[in-house]
C-alpha cells in the first residue's frame, strides 16, 4: 500500500527529476517498450525529468525511429515482439549514427547472464524493471552528461532544447525546500 512509501523518498525522486531536468531539459529520448502500462510509467517519468519522449512498442519500430531521428538516448525493453532489445540493439549498432547513441536495457530479469548479454549486444547500461526513479533519473544523468564515445568525437546537442531562465530558479527553490526538509526530519 501507500504506507510503504516514505515522503522522503518522494523528496529524492523530485529532487532527481529536478536535476535532470535543469541538466538535460529538451533531449530527446526513445522509449522501446511493448506492455502499455509500463510505457505510460516510464513516459511519465521521463515527462516529469523535462525530457522529450518518443515511444516505440517493438525493436522493429525502433530501428526504423532511430534512423530518422537523432536520439540523445534510447531505452530498450529487452523481450518484445517482432524484434526484441538484442536485436535490435545489434541493428541500431550497424546503422549510420547507431555507435554513438547510449542504449540503456529496461528489463525485470536482473541476473548477471542477462546483464552480460545487454552489454555483449552493445548496450550501454542496465536498468532494472519495476524501475526505481531515483536509479532511472541517476542513469539517465549519467549517459546524458558524458554521450557514448566510440571515436566519432563529441555529440552535439543539436534538437536539445534550454531549460527556461525562471526553470532554474524554481528548481533551485525546490532543492532548497527539499534539504530543508530533509534537515528538518533529521534525515
Amino acid at each position: 500500500g501507500c504506507s510503504s512509501v516514505r515522503p522522503l523518498s518522494l523528496i529524492h525522486i523530485w529532487i532527481g527529476a529536478a536535476d535532470l531536468r535543469r541538466r538535460h531539459a529538451g533531449a530527446r529520448i526513445l522509449l522501446v517498450e511493448d506492455s502499455a502500462i509500463n510505457r505510460e510509467v516510464a513516459c511519465s517519468l521521463l515527462d516529469d525529468a523535462g525530457l522529450v519522449v518518443d515511444t516505440a512498442e517493438n525493436g522493429r519500430q525502433a530501428v526504423d525511429m532511430q534512423r530518422r531521428t537523432r536520439y540523445a538516448l534510447i531505452l530498450m525493453d529487452m523481450l518484445m515482439p517482432e524484434m526484441d532489445g538484442l536485436e535490435a540493439t545489434g541493428a541500431i549498432r550497424q546503422g549510420p549514427e547507431g555507435g554513438s547513441v547510449p542504449i540503456i536495457a529496461m528489463t525485470a530479469n536482473a541476473f548477471d547472464e542477462s546483464r552480460g548479454a545487454c552489454l555483449a549486444a552493445g548496450m550501454d547500461d542496465f536498468v532494472s524493471k519495476p524501475v526505481e526513479p531515483e536509479t532511472l533519473y541517476a542513469t539517465l544523468d549519467q549517459w546524458l552528461s558524458s554521450p557514448r564515445d566510440i571515436g566519432t568525437g563529441p555529440r552535439s546537442s543539436a534538437g536539445q532544447e534550454a531549460a527556461p531562465a525562471d526553470q532554474a530558479a524554481h528548481d533551485a527553490d525546490a532543492r532548497t525546500l527539499a534539504l530543508s526538509l530533509i534537515h528538518i526530519s533529521g534525515q
